[in-house]
């Protein structure tokens, strides 16, 4: 832009939110500055396409876009949403002042889970055995050839719980009085 002309940024977060990926913490962040520090800019769009990824990197971005609000109070900055925005996406979009989405876009849940196999029956069919030799309690305890235990279910739930309620406390703090 032309000296004393105004320019809105465009910023996106195309594909899974994890590290060494072009939406990591790490590049939307660096996007995200160079946005609100053109002097140029009056105003910032981020685009999302994502089915979401890691809470940590999306925590992060969040965190970011509050800092750079609090920084730079006079740029708004609104998140458009294209296919797709679940997830930790969507704990990304509520950092935004508003959140635009077309009607077939497809918005998904705040929810956290971790995915695991669990093969002890087929080993002890087929006659194999596990060896697993580790040092530390429990440190194995997520291994697909071994019988799942009570204490472990407890103790991932009890994880994933805390990261939920990172991301409803994220929706809450910006979109209270929207919901």
């Amino acid at each position: 832009p032309m000296s004393g002309s105004s320019a809105t940024a465009l910023v996106r977060i195309e594909g899974t939110i994890e590290p060494n990926s072009s939406a990591s913490a790490e590049n939307v962040i660096k996007a995200l500055r160079a946005a609100y520090q053109n002097v140029s800019v009056s105003g910032v769009i981020l685009q999302i396409n994502s089915p979401g990824g890691s809470p940590v990197e999306s925590a992060d971005i969040n965190k970011e876009i509050s800092r750079l609000k609090g920084e730079y109070p006079g740029i708004p900055i609104f998140t458009v949403i294209r296919e797709q925005c679940a997830s930790g996406g969507y704990f990304i979009a509520v950092a935004s002042d508003k959140i635009f989405a077309n009607k077939a876009s497809l918005i998904g849940s705040i929810g956290v889970r971790m995915d695991s196999f669990g093969f002890v029956e087929i080993a002890e069919k087929i006659g194999v055995s596990r060896r697993l030799i580790t040092a530390g309690n429990d440190k194995g305890f997520l291994d697909p050839f071994l019988p799942l235990q009570q204490k472990h279910v407890d103790h991932v739930e009890k994880i994933l719980a805390e990261v939920h309620n990172l991301f409803i406390e994220a929706v809450l703090k910006s979109r209270k009085d929207k919901i």
